[in-house]
């Protein structure tokens, strides 16, 4: 597998921008126990043994042996500092929540978001406080919101002139 395969394969089990950074980080600590510490390491112990989430330990099952097999001690770092790079510049969308999510969540999130929309684009999912029952959503630039401030505020005059007809009665 070349750089841009194992790229492609480590998305599809990654739901956010954070899941992939954070997973890269556990492959490459993988590979070095595994190539400098303990040759016969296997994958799932030493997920317990990090005290991985279920969700890293069951997206790090998921990738094939081929996917693994792809790494030795030559090429590990070159292609992980590669995919690192190419994480920075892919290609993501924003979604702004007003609550911290658990990681629960974020994986419901996430993996209904590979689903319908976009199957090789992660998410990047922050929390912004100044939205209200809802969400907003950013791509190259271009911010939606879709809280319930939003369209409240854009309906404004029509709720105005409604409760001032209250107040007068």
């Amino acid at each position: 597998m070349n750089e841009n395969e194992i790229l492609q394969k480590l998305i599809l089990v990654c739901n956010t921008k954070a899941d992939a950074v954070k997973r890269v980080r556990i492959l490459k600590e993988f590979l070095e126990n595994k190539f400098f510490k303990n040759k016969s390491l296997n994958l799932e112990k030493f997920l317990k043994s990090l005290k991985a989430s279920e969700y890293d330990i069951e997206a790090m099952k998921q990738l094939p042996a081929q996917f693994y097999a792809s790494f030795n001690k030559n090429n590990a770092y070159p292609i992980i500092r590669k995919i690192s790079k190419a994480l920075d510049k892919l290609e993501t969308i924003h979604l702004y929540v007003p609550v911290e999510l658990t990681e629960g969540e974020l994986f419901k999130i996430g993996s209904w978001f590979k689903q319908n929309v976009a199957k090789n684009t992660l998410l990047e999912i922050d929390t912004d406080k100044n939205l209200t029952l809802g969400c907003a959503l950013s791509r190259n630039g271009v911010y939606r919101d879709f809280s319930l401030k939003y369209f409240l505020q854009g309906k404004r005059p029509e709720i105005n002139k409604i409760l001032d007809n209250y107040v007068k009665t």
